[in-house]
């Protein structure tokens, strides 16, 4: 891509990215890595011509549910936790309002084709903008949460 003067990287990640959800723990850190990994590829690639970005995926109608299986040494003291997470994933395909791999295709071409700077996260598919300025709102209030609490204590006398 540097030979030729540009290009374009798009990741694939997912509300998961930015958010966590309980049973999914290997699955959050992968994409809150590859979404870190996104973030630096594209400032180092930009003087190059070369545009990186990470899609953040909201649900669609895929088997992706139908792979996750129990780690062997799963507690069963968080299966309330997370089992309810997990059984939607199971059920993924046939969610109401989920959004359909075609659509997320034609995301992709459309952008792509796109022309000019890209937002190095860009959100997609159905409540993918609700869901992540939630999590931002959040972000925000547990920041503000910590500023209070450290400033509560004040500095340490050591």
């Amino acid at each position: 891509m540097r030979a030729q003067g540009g290009g374009l990287v798009l990741n694939v990640s997912s509300l998961a990215g930015r958010t966590a959800f309980p049973g999914l723990a290997a699955y959050v850190t992968g994409k809150h890595a590859l979404e870190g990994m996104t973030q630096a590829l594209a400032a180092e690639a930009a003087p190059f011509g070369i545009r990186v970005a990470a899609l953040a995926a909201s649900g669609y109608a895929t088997h992706y549910g139908g792979s996750v299986t129990d780690a062997a040494g799963r507690s069963p003291a968080y299966r309330a936790t997370t089992e309810p997470m997990r059984e939607q994933l199971r059920g993924l395909a046939a969610l109401p309002g989920i959004g359909r791999p075609e659509d997320f295709a034609r995301e992709v071409l459309r952008l792509a084709a796109a022309t000019g700077p890209l937002p190095v996260r860009i959100p997609i598919g159905p409540g993918s903008f609700e869901h992540l300025t939630a999590a931002a709102h959040a972000t925000h209030a547990e920041l503000a949460t910590a500023r209070a609490l450290l400033a509560e204590q004040g500095p340490r006398q050591d």
